[in-house]
């Protein structure tokens, strides 16, 4: 390397350090961009219901609770863009309301169900033995059940409030983030720098949190991303049923169930919008999973 070379390399500040990772992750992300398309698609899907459910008073035109017994089931017009249902409600209003109940219950449970067991999924699949053994078994009974019949379990046990029904959505995605945590946690206790880490005398608490936990970022996120439509369906599927949501709370699941279904013939769009918005939103956040999950995952990279 030539002098004028070594000069050059001292003389760059940190400045100019950053701003070239900055121009890389700029690059990074749109090559992602054009290389996942329906990734892409997902992405403002997702970004699209959340900047709804954000700013629903200001895009809504009615109160979700107004009612106007001169134009019950009236057909989409130009002030009810997607009609009025059987109660003279704005449909439009209440799918923009909605959007923030789905979104609300299927973050807060995935964040509830895959937290605790990532948590759990670390300890398991750190220490194993009889311990992991009891906590497999458990989670193999526990995946057996079907989601919707142990949601409605919990559901029937402790209120259909918003708070039980995450507990109880978060409690079906519980055991699928064990799994996928103590999967990651079983590979990354036989690394190099956890060996290390265990020769130098480092504790078991500390080589959890410093060396293993940063290293299942990306199954945690990805395991997230993949279980947040599993979640709005499953509330959606709770509140037609009766359990979720209570009205006068607007809800995608709850606006498909009840005298709406009787309906279908006459007032299609009392139904037809509610089930497109959770379409749209399950199958958005299905997309960015995906693509989430080839990004983060080196093994499918380039393919």
């Amino acid at each position: 390397m030539t002098l004028p070379n070594i000069a050059r390399q001292r003389d760059e500040t940190p400045d100019v350090t950053l701003e070239r990772r900055r121009m890389s992750f700029a690059r990074m992300t749109l090559h992602h961009l054009r290389t996942k398309p329906l990734g892409t698609a997902g992405l403002l899907m997702v970004l699209t219901i959340t900047v709804v459910a954000i700013f629903a008073p200001a895009i809504a035109p009615f109160d979700y609770q107004a009612q106007n017994y001169e134009a019950v089931r009236s057909a989409p017009n130009s002030t009810q863009l997607f009609g009025t249902d059987q109660f003279g409600r704005d449909v439009f209003s209440r799918v923009v309301y909605g959007a923030r109940i789905s979104l609300i219950v299927g973050f807060f449970s995935v964040l509830a169900g895959t937290g605790v067991g990532a948590v759990i999924g670390l300890f398991s699949g750190y220490f194993m033995g009889k311990t992991d053994a009891v906590i497999q078994r458990l989670v193999d009974m526990w995946m057996s059940l079907p989601d919707l019949i142990l949601a409605l379990v919990f559901v029937a046990a402790l209120g259909n409030s918003i708070p039980n029904i995450i507990l109880a959505i978060g409690a079906t995605i519980l055991p699928r983030g064990v799994r996928v945590i103590r999967s990651s946690t079983i590979s990354l206790r036989e690394t190099d720098y956890v060996m290390a880490a265990r020769a130098i005398g480092s504790s078991d608490m500390r080589i959890i949190l410093r060396h293993i936990a940063p290293n299942t970022m990306a199954p945690f996120l990805i395991i997230m991303s993949s279980m947040f439509g599993t979640a709005i369906l499953t509330e959606a599927g709770l509140s037609f049923l009766g359990l979720g949501i209570s009205e006068p709370t607007p809800s995608w699941g709850r606006m498909l169930t009840g005298q709406a279904a009787q309906y279908l013939s006459t007032a299609p769009w009392i139904l037809v919008f509610p089930g497109l918005a959770i379409s749209v939103t399950v199958l958005g956040f299905a997309f960015a999973g995906d693509a989430l999950r080839d990004i983060l995952d080196p093994r499918q990279r380039g393919r």
